[in-house]
């Protein structure tokens, strides 16, 4: 999980009603709005379409409202664009509908800043005379949608996620000078508004032109406003200080596993197959420590070069 997936995790996590009031409100007409939630262990799928395994976003058991009988909430956060996301989709889904004997409510948070077009709602196969699968899955693609259109509803949910919608680059600026200061009059705990914070710096982050008309939007507000942003902005930078340092530790460590089992798969593929092409090299480069795992254990299954090759290429695409 990439820190951009693992923040806006947290963020629907602390903040799961407002999540839905805002970002899905017609789920009301069947939900106890502030009824308890649960949020179900982790759970890990294996996609068979690239041999690799997945751990679902966010899992979530609920009650429909007047009856007493649960459903699940399932919602993958996507920050890039890959291909094949419905079919995938689709398996994840039916493999919690599988082990759960639960109906699920699948939902898409599309976070990728492009490509812009509408993205696909399911997945289906269709005959001239038979429909086999309507899949279908409730998509949230924030690149298509106005910040100004949720100004009107602000919690630290839209806060955060009007910085990943469609923004003009003029407005940078100011978008993020508003967001600054609509966080800080929500006067959130130190720990949950640092994650909210934590998503305007990274997707807002601003050049030093842009900066000077950052801080000439701060500059016009009244005075006790500019001084309750300079106290919040102060404190925050301290506290990201110190979660870098840890971070920078924990990723150190991440990298090294990383290299070592990069390091020690190409140097079995070549003992077992011979030299391998430069696109291949270039292909195992590009893995995750997840993606090299999963080439780990269908290494010994592969019997020649030509299989390695096509998973590779099937991975990438």
């Amino acid at each position: 999980m990439t820190r951009d997936d693992h923040r806006v995790k947290l963020l629907i996590e602390i903040f799961f009603w407002e999540f839905i009031r805002s970002m899905l409100p017609g789920m009301l007409q069947f939900l106890e709005y502030g009824s308890p939630v649960e949020f179900l262990d982790k759970e890990i799928l294996s996609d068979i379409t690239s041999g690799a395994r997945h751990e679902i976003d966010l899992l979530v058991k609920l009650k429909i409202k007047g009856l007493d009988s649960f459903f699940l909430i399932h919602i993958e956060n996507q920050a890039t664009y890959q291909k094949g996301f419905a079919f995938r989709m689709f398996l994840y889904v039916t493999k919690l509908v599988a082990k759960y004997s639960m109906p699920v409510y699948p939902i898409a948070l599309l976070s990728y800043d492009s490509p812009k077009q509408e993205a696909p709602l399911g997945y289906n196969i269709e005959f001239p005379d038979l429909s086999v699968i309507q899949f279908k899955y409730k998509t949230i693609q924030l690149n298509s949608l106005s910040w100004r259109d949720y100004l009107d509803n602000v919690n630290p949910v839209t806060i955060a996620l009007m910085t990943k919608m469609n923004v003009a680059k003029k407005d940078r600026p100011k978008l993020r000078a508003l967001c600054i200061k609509l966080l800080v009059n929500l006067k959130l705990n130190p720990e949950h508004g640092n994650i909210v914070a934590s998503c305007i710096e990274a997707n807002l982050k601003l050049n030093a032109e842009e900066m000077k008309k950052y801080e000439y939007e701060i500059s016009i507000l009244p005075k006790e406003e500019q001084e309750e942003i300079m106290e919040f902005t102060s404190s925050w930078w301290q506290a990201g200080k110190r979660e870098g340092i840890q971070e920078g530790k924990q990723q150190g460590l991440e990298q090294g596993l990383e290299k070592g089992t990069r390091e020690l798969l190409l140097g079995l593929l070549e003992y077992r197959f011979g030299s391998l092409s430069q696109a291949d090299r270039k292909r195992i480069e590009k893995l995750t420590l997840e993606a090299l795992n999963a080439l780990g254990k269908q290494l010994f299954e592969m019997q020649s070069i030509k299989d390695v090759s096509k998973w590779l290429k099937e991975y990438s695409q």
